[in-house]
């Protein structure tokens, strides 16, 4: 049996959330962190789900070094840079 993808989440406006509920119920995925500026976003996530590990700095979150993909779920003239630092 193969380990779960593990995935962070970049964003968690709008669609970040659904993100984040639709892969946790994947079996063959793992969430395992979040990334937004609004720490506010963060702290309503983290309440739904405790398990998660909060970034407010993308770069932190990439250095991490235990992702296999992310989710850029942000305004779309944010997607280029993101999608940049994260490959």
């Amino acid at each position: 049996m193969k380990p779960p993808i593990k995935v962070g989440v970049i964003g968690c406006g709008y669609w970040g959330p659904n993100h984040v509920r639709n892969l946790k119920a994947l079996p063959d995925c793992s969430v395992t962190c979040i990334c937004d500026k609004d720490k506010r976003r963060l702290s309503h996530l983290h309440g739904l789900y405790p398990d998660l590990t909060c970034y407010t700095d993308l770069e932190q979150m990439l250095g991490q070094g235990h992702l296999d993909a992310v989710v850029i779920a942000t305004g779309l003239s944010s997607h280029y840079p993101i999608a940049k630092a994260c490959l």
